[in-house]
């Protein structure tokens, strides 16, 4: 049983990272940090439930470095009840070694590029770029592209939504 429940914190981690483009720290600290504000009842200080949206700027502390940031990420109600569930604090270097013990290559830092490819038929690159936390140095997207969020919103999970059904779908299916 034990194993059972590492094994879901590890996959709800890499589950979250697929379905919002995060690079595989900020996706740990997010979840944490899920956790951490759903226990105070706070949630609403990261969460915007209007466009179901993590406002990862809010902890600049955390999400804003010199040049890898992430500002915000996509989230469904799926997604944030499969973190609640979990629980899934955990710190890279176990997730890596927890790999390694089963056999398997780490490939977590792939599912960003994944994110990022699959969004490439639907949104504009400008969108993309935003969503994962790069702000490009044209004079263009930092003055004029202002992105309507509802409608990166929509396409991002027209795109993501068959994805996400098939990794909860898995999850489930392991956990009986």
């Amino acid at each position: 049983m034990r194993y059972q429940s590492y094994r879901f914190k590890y996959g709800t981690v890499l589950v979250f990272n697929a379905l919002t483009g995060l690079r595989v720290h900020e996706g740990i600290n997010a979840c944490e940090l899920l956790l951490d504000l759903n226990k105070q009842g706070k949630l609403d200080s990261y969460l915007n439930k209007e466009l179901w949206m993590l406002e990862h700027f809010r902890f600049p502390h955390i999400f804003l470095r010199k040049c890898k940031n992430a500002y915000v990420s996509l989230i469904t109600p799926e997604l944030l009840n499969l973190v609640l569930e979990n629980k899934p604090k955990i710190e890279y270097a176990t997730l890596d070694t927890k790999l390694n013990r089963l056999g398997l290559h780490n490939r977590s830092k792939q599912l960003r590029k994944y994110y990022g490819t699959v969004l490439r038929d639907t949104l504009p690159t400008e969108a993309i770029d935003f969503l994962e936390g790069r702000v490009s140095s044209s004079v263009f997207a930092r003055y004029y592209y202002k992105p309507f969020l509802t409608d990166v919103r929509n396409k991002t999970m027209k795109v993501i939504e068959p994805l996400q059904w098939e990794l909860l779908y898995n999850m489930d299916i392991q956990r009986a």
